[in-house]
């Protein structure tokens, strides 16, 4: 078999905002306080008002972050909204398409936070 390349998907802080329904100074604040892991850009490792748009923030890491961060009270919602995750899920696994897969990832989002 050959070798496939894997292709990272990056989020822009304003991307991870709108997901989460936060604040964009909230999700700089996760990434500040190493809650939220991230690709800080150019020079240096800390967020400042001169580099806050070189901050990316991989798909692995809001997977990560979901993981860590479970609101008191989600797991219940979650087992209400089974079978709609899972069909979600499924759509996920087998979408190519990144405003899809994107869509997708919000409805899940909005599921746990709703």
């Amino acid at each position: 078999m050959g070798n496939q390349a894997k292709i990272l998907k990056l989020y822009t802080v304003k991307e991870v905002a709108n997901l989460f329904r936060k604040s964009e100074r909230t999700v700089y604040r996760w990434v500040e306080e190493g809650k939220l892991r991230a690709y800080l850009l150019g020079e240096g490792f800390s967020i400042s008002r001169t580099n806050k748009t070189n901050v990316l923030i991989p798909e692995w890491a809001l997977k990560e972050f979901l993981q860590l961060n479970i609101p008191e009270g989600t797991i219940d919602k979650l087992k209400r909204h089974e079978n709609i995750l899972l069909e979600t899920l499924k759509e996920l696994q087998s979408e190519q398409n990144p405003k899809t897969l994107q869509e997708n990832l919000t409805k899940i989002i909005n599921l746990i936070l709703n």
